[in-house]
């Protein structure tokens, strides 16, 4: 696949992947050229990781050769230099020590009430985006993607790339800024329309059967009355 914006060396191996029949599970790479990758085939077998060019490697390897599921994020700090935040499970960490003080004490917090990290995103210059079990935090510097987090509500994934172009997406729906690839934006409203009609098409199969369940015990009802009135 002829991927557009991301790194060679992500993109040759999310081929390699595909080649191989192996499902993404996680994918990341930050500003500065750090990258993970992590894929399994549909069986459930086969599961690797792949990483490069990133300071978190010790870590990384480390954290990958137990059974836990192993999310690495990366950014850059604001003098360019490496960030990382490594999450291993519920909520196991393992975080670059640049990292904005702010999100490092929320993901202790969180480690020390046994609570679930769902993801951390990093970016450049020191911007972050973490949703947990405990709410979400973030810290973009940017008036459009705050509205847009406040106007969806639940954030199912977020990305800012190094040219200030963003996307969020929701449950429902997805926001997006300018300078995003159209072939992109338009697969995921394609992807959001398709998830709609599915939604309305359930909503009326159950509407429907729950309709003629109640017809049929009304008239089950009704003939069971009849016949009471007939043996009067």
């Amino acid at each position: 696949k002829d991927w557009k914006g991301i790194p060679y060396k992500v993109a040759n191996q999310l081929n390699n992947c595909t080649a191989k029949g192996r499902d993404i599970q996680t994918v990341d790479f930050g500003p500065d050229g750090a990258w993970f990758i992590n894929g399994i085939k549909p069986d459930e077998t086969g599961g690797h990781s792949w990483w490069g060019s990133t300071l978190a490697e010790d870590m990384i390897k480390e954290y990958t050769s137990g059974a836990r599921r192993v999310k690495p994020s990366f950014g850059t700090d604001l003098f360019g230099a490496e960030t990382y935040a490594i999450i291993q499970g519920n909520n196991g960490y393992a975080l670059s020590n640049n990292l904005h003080a702010d999100l490092s004490e929320k993901i202790e917090r969180i480690h020390d009430r046994s609570e679930t990290i769902d993801f951390v995103r990093l970016f450049k210059d020191g911007k972050f985006f973490m949703s947990s079990s405990d709410g979400i935090i973030y810290l973009t510097r940017n008036d459009h993607i705050d509205a847009e987090i406040r106007t969806l509500g639940v954030v199912e994934e977020i990305a800012i790339a190094g040219d200030g172009s963003w996307v969020v997406i929701g449950k429902e729906k997805f926001a997006s800024s300018t300078g995003v690839d159209p072939a992109l934006k338009k697969k995921m409203s394609e992807f959001f329309s398709s998830q709609r009609r599915w939604c309305n098409e359930r909503r009326r199969e159950i509407q429907e059967a729950e309709t003629a369940a109640r017809q049929q015990r009304e008239r089950e009802e009704r003939e069971a009355q009849e016949a009471a009135e007939l043996a009067e």
